[in-house]
């Protein structure tokens, strides 16, 4: 999207899209992926290495793309692939990165045993 002066009613749509709203998110630890759930959650695709269980989460090309291994080679391959999407194919994987984290980390899905769990023995 691309924003001109004299536009102002657009303003608004242009910086939320340009400034807060990230293409991708490179995740490139080998240890805990906790930010890899806050990009899902925030709709934005994740391009990492499958460590821990980022495999149950993380499909490529449909929320993300998938390093290989934690070379700098297949870092720079995947950042390629990402950059060589539409528009359309980059807002899909968006809308389904949003998607996966409602099915899988949701507060809802583990509402009921939370509440159990601190409910009186």
């Amino acid at each position: 999207m691309l924003w001109q002066s004299g536009q102002r009613s657009n303003f608004k749509e242009f910086r939320r899209r340009r400034f807060y709203s990230p293409d991708a998110f490179f995740h490139a630890e080998v240890r805990e992926p906790t930010k890899v759930v806050e990009s899902l959650a925030s709709a934005t695709p994740v391009i990492c290495n499958l460590t821990s269980d980022l495999a149950d989460y993380i499909k490529d090309g449909y929320n993300g793309i998938i390093v290989n291994d934690e070379s700098a080679k297949d870092f720079s391959l995947a950042v390629e692939k990402a950059v060589k999407l539409s528009v359309s194919e980059k807002e899909l994987m968006s809308k389904n990165a949003r998607i996966t984290a409602e099915n899988s980390f949701s507060y809802k899905l583990y509402k009921d045993e939370a509440i159990e769990l601190m409910s009186d023995p």
